[in-house]
């Protein structure tokens, strides 16, 4: 292997390496605990050797919270690439595989949506600059889906006035809800009465039924 090569796969590695540090101690210690001094000395290197892979921990953490949204783009991407039912039930499809992706590691969800909420914005670093880098990824999400929607309404099954934009979002919505309902409560040690499946049976029939063309 090329030298080049080399370099550029351990440097991927050592990237890798400080996202996971970083990550341990926003979910392990909060905000208030993430520095790059904490990162460097979790991953076991100097506070500069941090600056040759981000210049700054609102740049760290903007890689986090991209790496999360990226991997849900992709399962929802392959949900809707794959789907070769009744496209009215994508939207159903959509929530249970968000659900499917984050319940069993709810913390990696927190980071994702919830983590940013929690702490002031000038800490992480919500700005032009990280939107600009989401939205493509957000697109590539909702036009997958949307398009299996358009397929649905020539074929006749979906409504001629729905928004099919709208319906996507929407159900990316309602996943992101029951998931932070399933998150605080976990926090309580108090799972919600209906049960999760029950749930996602009844979103998914909800959405479906605002979907379908009406004969």
């Amino acid at each position: 292997m090329a030298r080049s090569a080399l370099q550029a796969r351990r440097r991927a590695d050592n990237r890798h390496e400080i996202l996971e540090a970083a990550r341990e101690i926003l979910l392990s210690e909060g905000p208030a605990a993430f520095t790059l001094g904490a990162v460097a000395n979790r991953v076991g290197v100097s506070t500069p050797a941090l600056y040759h892979y981000f210049a700054n921990k609102t740049e760290l953490i903007q890689a986090l919270v991209l790496e999360g949204v990226s991997a849900e783009a992709d399962v929802l991407v392959a949900t809707a690439e794959r789907w070769q039912g009744d496209e009215s039930e994508l939207l159903g499809a959509i929530v249970r595989a968000m659900y499917e992706h984050y319940r069993p590691n709810l913390a990696a969800f927190r980071l994702t949506y919830m983590l940013l909420q929690l702490a002031p914005p000038t800490r992480m670093g919500v700005d032009d600059a990280m939107l600009e880098r989401l939205h493509p990824v957000s697109k590539r999400m909702f036009d997958a889906c949307e398009a299996v929607l358009l397929r649905g309404r020539a074929a006749g099954v979906i409504a001629l006035d729905v928004d099919l934009r709208a319906a996507v979002v929407s159900a990316h919505l309602a996943a992101v809800g029951m998931l932070t309902m399933i998150a605080l409560a976990e926090r309580h040690n108090d799972p919600l009465r209906q049960g999760d499946e029950l749930l996602l049976r009844s979103i998914a029939q909800l959405l479906r039924t605002g979907i379908r063309r009406r004969d």
